[in-house]
């Protein structure tokens, strides 16, 4: 498990190759390879591909969700639209 989460995590480093900071860069790992971790437990747990499944499209969704309202603060506060 220990290996597939640190796997998820580290495909994202290939986001140091773009124009996003590395304080992002770390975050977004870190949260990945704690979702990799997260996923798969559940997988080992449940014995289905269906909660890993549902554990990662919450996960996205709740990056968008964060920044919708990260980008609306942001703009409401007289800034200009973040960049990642």
């Amino acid at each position: 498990m220990i290996a597939s989460g640190l796997l998820f995590g580290s495909m994202h480093l290939s986001l140091l190759l773009t124009e996003v900071d590395g304080w992002t860069v770390l975050i977004i790992v870190a949260a990945t390879t704690g979702l990799g971790l997260v996923a798969a437990n559940l997988r080992a747990t449940s014995g289905s591909i269906w909660p890993p499944i549902a554990a990662h499209i919450s996960f996205n969704v709740g990056g968008a969700v964060a920044a919708i309202l990260l980008t609306i603060a942001s703009l409401a506060s007289g800034g200009a639209i973040p960049r990642p």
